[in-house]
């Protein structure tokens, strides 16, 4: 019964049906954008008191901890968190097999009295697909001479053995280096910098495919693009330790994550939600108010038929029901697959914000609000009796 007077309204109300439910989907996408804000500038002013953009994994003194044994994990730990992640750096330590530590003289770009230099590597991973990262681009390259040119992609990608060179190397060789007993091509080099070498890169730059699988891990550094979740934070540390990595032979950076007061942020929320609720089912009845007048008729044959108030208004009210519940899911689905993933480009903690669902309570809430008061107001105007109701009166 209640389906089927819910398909004859439609059939004779389209326009009224659709006002109906775009009114009340628009209040569910209001409900959760507003949630979104307001947890998002919590979130923003939280995050102001933090100055830390990066992880830092350390290599122990006197720890030999081959490149081979994380390399794979680096990569999943890049992609799995590809949406925090702006960048990652490593620095692993290789030998110049050509040379001895007497041949290096007092230059920097080696440790004291021996041939191990260091190697940077710096990269972001895109769809699965390997693209660099923001200290290449924005800071390295430009201190590029002007007869080098910076890695392409598909060297970037593919493994390629090629390098750029600190400016202290040129003097040495100009156009290969032997590291790890492996020859790469050098494409670039360092400008002369001013003032003393000291001031120059002390490092190699390699990309990350093509470093040398026995390269000895010196730190690794994960950029990102904002300060982290508490959770967000012990789930990457669980990555590498002590499943990579032991805490005798590395450690990691202290890390000051975003913290914000969950319960109060729902009760205020939920406040809001209440009230926004409040004016939608105001505007909600009105509309409903109007479509039972004018089927006033068709009440009074359904108790003239023998219908009892509770069970013409149990019809009405399983009505509204259907076309609230179905406005509830099809705004929260609008939100969810359409707006909310182009508002996470400019809103940061949006991504976050939406993840455990707890959003969604205020869309529950909205609807048993808004039903108890539509629920309320429908039996409250079928109360007339059939010659009242024929007569076209409602009380």
């Amino acid at each position: 019964m209640i389906i089927r007077n819910f398909l004859n309204f439609v059939k004779n109300n389209r326009l009224l049906f659709v006002l109906l439910a775009i009114t009340q989907v628009i209040a569910v996408v209001i409900i959760l954008f507003s949630f979104g804000i307001y947890r998002n500038n919590r979130y923003k002013l939280a995050e102001g008191e933090s100055e830390e953009t990066s992880i830092g994994i350390f290599a122990k003194e006197n720890a030999d901890i081959e490149l081979s044994r994380i390399k794979d994990k680096i990569i999943k730990v890049s992609e799995k968190y590809s949406n925090l992640i702006s960048g990652m750096e490593i620095f692993t330590k290789v030998e110049l097999t050509e040379y001895s530590s007497e041949d290096l003289g007092d230059t920097t770009i080696v440790y004291p009295d021996s041939n191990v230099t260091r190697v940077w590597s710096d990269f972001r991973l895109e769809d699965g697909r390997y693209t660099f990262g923001e200290v290449y681009t924005n800071h390295l390259l430009i201190e590029l001479d002007k007869e080098s040119r910076g890695f392409t992609e598909k060297e970037l990608t593919n493994g390629a053995r090629v390098c750029l060179a600190p400016y202290q190397a040129n003097k040495m060789q100009q156009n290969r280096w032997e590291l790890n007993n492996i020859s790469y091509d050098v494409i670039g080099r360092e400008s002369k910098p001013e003032g003393l070498y000291s001031q120059s890169w002390d490092y190699f730059v390699i990309p990350f495919p093509s470093l040398p699988d026995d390269a000895e891990l010196d730190w690794f550094a994960l950029d990102l693009n904002r300060p982290l979740l508490r959770t967000e934070y012990e789930a990457i540390k669980a990555e590498f330790f002590p499943l990579a990595l032991s805490e005798e032979e590395a450690e990691i950076s202290g890390f000051y994550s975003i913290e914000i007061d969950e319960k109060a942020t729902m009760k205020t929320m939920m406040a809001a939600a209440v009230f926004m609720s409040l004016i939608s089912a105001f505007s909600v009845c009105l509309i409903y108010m109007y479509m039972l007048t004018i089927r006033v008729k068709t009440t009074a044959i359904y108790r003239i038929c023998g219908c009892t108030r509770l069970k013409s208004s149990l019809i009405y009210i399983g009505e509204m029901l259907l076309v609230l519940a179905g406005s509830c899911a099809a705004g929260s689905l609008l939100f969810e697959l359409l707006i909310e993933p182009r508002l996470e480009k400019s809103y940061t903690w949006f991504a976050v914000i939406y993840k455990n669902g707890s959003s969604y309570l205020l869309v529950l809430l909205y609807f048993v609000i808004v039903s108890g008061i539509a629920s309320v107001m429908i039996a409250a105007n079928n109360r007339g009796t059939p010659k009242e109701l024929l007569n076209g009166k409602m009380k």
